[in-house]
């Protein structure tokens, strides 16, 4: 089963898409679901894992590879994990 869930970073999720087959790719059921086009729409910052690589509009996801150029990093260090990791002393 394939479930979608979207979360803000402070609480419990506030969205769940219905199932679909748990063959269906999480990049492919995010774009059946609609969630790109509201969340670009919305103009709302999304932070995504690897799997949703290329979905495009305002998701973020972490670089992709082992040589991160001055882009990558940026945007690596613009996800909530790693900017709550760099403020712990």
């Amino acid at each position: 089963m394939s479930v979608q869930v979207l979360t803000d970073t402070f609480g419990p999720p506030f969205w769940a898409s219905p199932a679909l087959p748990g063959s269906t790719h999480d990049l492919t059921a995010a774009r059946q679901h609609g969630i790109f086009e509201a969340v670009t729409e919305s103009g709302l910052k999304c932070w995504a894992d690897k799997a949703y690589q290329g979905a495009g509009g305002t998701v973020q996801v972490p670089f992709r590879g082992r040589r991160l150029s001055d882009g990558g990093a940026a945007t690596t260090a613009a996800t909530p994990r790693s900017a709550a990791s760099a403020s712990k002393p």
